[in-house]
Formats: C-alpha cells, structure tokens, sequence
C-alpha cells in the first residue's frame, strides 16, 4: 500500500471512529444522522453546537495524527454554523484557531451557505458556466453528431448529477438555459435538424 492509499485508509478508520463515539451528536433529519461526508481529501463534520463535542472530535483528530503522522491544521479548517444568526456567537475552543466563518464556504465539491435559495444560486451559476467553457472549447472541433453526444454524457452532464444528488432541482429558467447550450453545440448554432423530443429518446429507439 502506497503512501496515498495509506492515508486515506487512516482518514476513513478516523471517521469510523468519529461515527462510533457516542459522546458526539450529529444533526438529525427524519431520524437519519448527518455526522461525516467526505469527497477525495476533503472532509465534512456536522455537529451540535456544544464545546464538549467540538472537543471530542479534537481528541479523534489527535489520535489520527499520532497513527497517520500527519499534523491537523485547525487554522485552514473552516466552522459556519447552519442557523440564521448574527455574527457574534462565542467560538468554542478557541486555542485551536479554527475559521469561523457566516460566508459561503466550499466543501465536498460545492458551496454551502445558509439560504437554499443562494445555495443553488452559487452552485448552479458556477456549474453553467464551467458548461459553457467546456462547450465553446469542444465546439471549435469537427466532431460527428455521436462525437458531441459523448462530449455531453462525459463532461457536460457529469456536471449536474453530483448537485442534483445533494441540492434540491434547480429553477425552469436555468434548466432550459442548459438545454438550450446542449442544442446549439450539437447542431453547431444552427436549427435543429431533428425534433428535440426524437433526440431524447433512447438509442435503440432512433429512426
């Protein structure tokens, strides 16, 4: 086992552990508990907002650092609190110098806010633009009508799948912008030569 494979089997027996302690509490949703999410080396820890629990997940970070050999950099790590509250609330544990933050932070691939209505506004901006770089780069190639299909299933729609797994859908408005980019770029800014609704259909289902 390489270094890397090394470290993220040590990182995933951390949150094991963190996940089996019984003295920190996570958030629950429709009784389902929401303590550790982790996306490549980016970790994620939903707690109540009470010291002895922040300080529990210290401990468990101490022993990982003994185990794995790598130091914890609390001053890079990042605490908003999900409620809607002013900035003044006290930060607990001080001596570790966590970021405390009321702003968008970015995590597990995504920004988290407060408001869901900014959160999918942030989101989904940022993933239509990154659509129609990987559009307009695409779009100078000769590709055939199949060619920009798999451009679309491979970097376009790969985009929208890991949101709209975790964030609610987004507005009509945006979804017909994003379908309206994937037209132009198969038909290279042109009408279309096929009905939408026979373009859609499965393959096996083509005339």
């Amino acid at each position: 086992m390489d270094g890397l494979q090394t470290f993220f089997a040590t990182l995933t027996i951390c949150c094991c552990m963190l996940r089996k302690k019984v003295s920190i509490h996570s958030i629950n949703i429709d009784n389902r508990y929401f303590l550790v999410s982790q996306y490549a080396d980016d970790t994620i820890i939903t707690i109540i907002y009470l010291e002895h629990i922040l300080r529990g997940i210290i401990e468990m970070f101490k022993i990982f650092a003994k185990v794995s050999g790598l130091k914890i950099k609390y001053e890079k790590s990042q605490i908003m609190s999900l409620e809607r509250i002013e900035y003044n609330y006290n930060k607990i544990v001080p001596e570790c110098n966590f970021q405390w933050t009321e702003y968008p932070i970015n995590c597990l691939g995504v920004v988290i806010c407060h408001r869901t209505e900014e959160l999918i506004k942030l989101n989904y901006y940022k993933a239509l633009k990154k659509i129609e770089n990987i559009l307009k780069i695409w779009g100078r190639r000769y590709l055939t009508l199949y060619g920009k299909v798999i451009i679309i299933n491979t970097f376009v729609i790969s985009q929208l799948v890991y949101m709209l797994s975790v964030f609610p859908s987004s507005s009509k408005e945006m979804l017909m912008r994003i379908n309206q980019l994937l037209f132009k770029f198969v038909w290279n800014v042109k009408p279309d030569k096929v009905k939408r609704s026979s373009m859609k259909l499965p393959r096996k289902k083509g005339q």
